[in-house]
């Protein structure tokens, strides 16, 4: 990799953090989106599952010890080097998730997506077979009788 030439500069004068992504593409930006090996794939998220994991943690252990569940959660976040609200919508599905608080589970809600997903396309496979089925019978009545 060293040596090779990137929009008129070498990777080796890339700044460390970009020459060590493995996803950094000439010409697009970093952000949600990745290219990888020339495939555009969706982001996975920032942080680690278990940055994630300990943080949710750390806020719902020590919670009693705030004032309110906020000052733990912006207490939590800060030490993480994260956005506070990044965290509280984390602890949130947490709570969800364990049943502790209403809402759909992170199950529950990829479940709904891929139902969603799913419905959408019979929805469109049933219009195609429908126009399909008007063609062909507007075809049979044209046809001359003998």
């Amino acid at each position: 990799m060293a040596g090779q030439r990137v929009v008129g500069q070498t990777l080796d004068s890339l700044d460390d953090s970009r020459a060590a992504s493995k996803h950094y593409l000439p010409g697009f930006r970093r952000g949600s989106d990745l290219w990888k090996d020339g495939v555009h794939t969706k982001r996975q998220g920032k942080y680690p599952d278990a940055v994630r994991e300990r943080a949710v943690r750390l806020v719902l252990e020590h919670r009693d010890e705030y004032e309110s569940e906020w000052a733990a959660i912006t207490s939590v976040a800060e030490k993480s080097g994260m956005a506070a609200e990044t965290l509280r919508l984390w602890v949130r599905q947490a709570e969800r998730d364990a049943g502790v608080r209403g809402g759909l589970s992170g199950d529950d809600r990829a479940r709904l997506k891929r139902l969603e997903r799913e419905n959408r396309e019979l929805r469109r496979a049933n219009e195609i077979l429908k126009a399909a089925a008007a063609f062909f019978g507007a075809e049979l009545d044209r046809q001359p009788k003998k």
